[in-house]
């Protein structure tokens, strides 16, 4: 988590730089957490970054996404149904508009003694989730959020 809180509001020099990119500052975190890079240099598959090149599940929020829902992923990472079953170290997905296609990631950094919030770490500002948002105002669209456990990082 001392990378998460270093690194939230600015650019470590040892990544590539991508502009207001919340899935590489995950991507970082996970990386610093110890999970290994895999699939170089196919651009469309595994998860890793190289000097300047990287993969799209490095830095875009629908790939990670479904990378992450792989059962062959290098995270080991697991959906989970609830939040309350996450731990810092693990990753939130939002799908904002309800349309399948995931527009934001997260990186959990603390969780409290209730299990009823969840602290992370997301590029330029903290934010704070305080559960699911399981309904919605008439005709308020609905978006869908994921859970996944990295028993990665987690183990």
């Amino acid at each position: 988590m001392r990378y998460a809180d270093q690194w939230w509001n600015s650019k470590n020099p040892a990544y590539p730089l991508i502009k207001d990119d919340c899935t590489s500052y995950v991507s970082q975190c996970m990386h610093q957490g110890g999970v290994p890079l895999t699939g170089i240099p196919n651009r469309g598959s595994g998860w890793w970054y190289q000097s300047n090149n990287w993969s799209y599940s490095w830095s875009v929020a629908n790939s990670l996404r479904w990378y992450l829902s792989r059962s062959n992923n290098v995270m080991r990472a697991m959906e989970v149904e609830k939040p309350e079953l996450l731990v810092p170290g693990d990753v939130i997905c939002y799908d904002f508009q309800g349309d399948g296609k995931w527009d934001h990631n997260v990186f959990v950094t603390e969780k409290d003694a209730n299990n009823s919030r969840l602290s992370m770490r997301i590029l330029i500002m903290p934010a704070i989730v305080i559960g699911i948002m399981s309904t919605r105002r008439p005709g308020q669209k609905r978006f869908n959020i994921n859970f996944f456990t990295l028993l990665t990082t987690n183990s």
